[in-house]
């Protein structure tokens, strides 16, 4: 164990989860030698364990579940779907559709049954139809792959930081896409100058930071190199 780690407990953990996930992938990589380092993590991702009372920005794809990895043989790429950061105001912003594409690597098809459930930090479920899956179902030859896609409409629900998972079930295969939206509640950007005090612009090491009273939450934001300005958004 480095001093780091002895000295800050947080950080050993971090080093041996690494350090796990690490080996999960060689291992990984020895058994499907033909995999992409994509197909490696997605595989990890979709096919991890998630448990209850966690949000997707908690515990991410979940716990990596590397028996399943291996003898699963069907995954969902990609593992993670942003959805898209919509800033406000939401002045015509228009629904946004991206694509999960399953793959199945055994010698016969696979129908997946599809569940979306997706819900906001605050604000829980969304309304019937801002988040949607194209179908219901979808059947995955054997040895190929299949595509759905799966839509946001900001307009559609409250401003919030949206999260949850695409789950794909079939008997004892599952796998799952981590999904997340972020529409932005009403905020501004300010700007701020850097000016030392014999009045030159300020370098690239200076920044300025904004405390909430509201939340006690702290933002910085480094001066731009050619602009010597920070812009935060409040």
């Amino acid at each position: 164990m480095s001093a780091i780690a002895a000295a800050h407990p947080a950080a050993h953990l971090a080093q041996l989860l690494t350090e796990e996930i690490d080996h999960a992938l060689a291992l990984l990589a020895q058994a499907f030698p033909a995999y992409t380092n994509r197909q490696l993590k997605d595989t990890l991702v979709s096919t991890s364990h998630t448990v209850g009372g966690q949000s997707v920005y908690q515990q991410g794809g979940g716990r990596v579940d590397v028996p399943r990895a291996f003898t699963q043989r069907v995954y969902a790429s990609p593992g993670t779907l942003n959805l898209g950061n919509f800033p406000f105001p939401h002045d015509g912003q228009a629904p946004v559709t991206k694509t999960v594409t399953y793959a199945n690597d055994t010698d016969a098809a696979v129908t997946l049954d599809l569940s979306l459930q997706v819900s906001g930090r605050d604000t829980g479920a969304p309304p019937a139809g801002m988040f949607a899956v194209s179908q219901p179902s979808v059947t995955v030859p054997a040895g190929g792959t299949a595509d759905v896609t799966v839509t946001v409409d900001p307009s559609a629900g409250e401003l919030d930081l949206y999260g949850g998972y695409l789950v794909a079930s079939a008997g004892g295969v599952v796998v799952h896409t981590s999904v997340g939206a972020f529409i932005e509640p009403e905020m501004y950007n300010l700007t701020a100058s850097g000016v030392p005090r014999d009045g030159r612009p300020a370098a690239v090491i200076s920044w300025a930071e904004l405390w909430s009273l509201g939340t006690r939450a702290l933002t910085r934001k480094y001066d731009s190199p050619a602009s010597h300005t920070g812009t935060l958004r409040v």
